[in-house]
């Protein structure tokens, strides 16, 4: 897909690479969020995902 919107001049953003920001900076050192914690039907979507596949790694201290 990347390749059909480069020649398109179409940005993409990859919000879904970071499973709804699960991924990101604010859980590091934070330990894994439990369901009641995660504020939006779209953290809870890919919480259940992850735990599905595999226990979460959480980061805690990035390079």
């Amino acid at each position: 897909m990347a390749p059909l919107c480069q020649a398109s001049n179409i940005q993409l953003l990859a919000y879904g690479t970071l499973c709804g920001g699960l991924l990101s900076t604010a859980y590091i050192n934070k330990g894994e969020p439990r369901n009641f914690q995660l504020s939006t039907v779209s953290q809870r979507k890919y919480k259940q995902m992850m735990d599905a596949w595999g226990r979460m790694v959480f980061i805690s201290n990035p390079p």
